[in-house]
């Protein structure tokens, strides 16, 4: 029982650490909103979107983070955006076919 609880805790003390260490949905939406622009989309392409899917690598220790974007809750087939992001070099930004 004493080894349960211990794994226990570890577990989710090590899930609460992650989650401080890179929290990508605040981080996503405050790079989609700075980079508007750059990325040639409005406010409403941005509007409906879920994360499907996150890691990060520890060979390059990136985090990489894929957008799927939805239309009234639908997901769009192929319209994506896939970002990895690097604690020293911000944003790198390798496919955006959002519509």
């Amino acid at each position: 029982m004493k080894a349960f609880k211990i794994t226990t805790i570890f577990f989710f003390t090590s899930l609460i650490l992650m989650a401080q260490d890179f929290n990508s949905q605040l981080r996503v939406e405050a790079y989609l909103q700075n980079n508007l622009n750059e990325l040639d989309l409005t406010q409403d392409d941005i509007l409906d979107y879920h994360i499907y899917r996150e890691y990060k690598s520890e060979k390059t220790e990136l985090f990489h983070v894929f957008l799927q974007q939805k239309y009234q809750g639908m997901p769009i087939h192929k319209a994506e955006i896939r970002l990895h992001h690097h604690k020293d070099k911000s944003w790198i930004n390798t496919q955006n076919t959002f519509i």
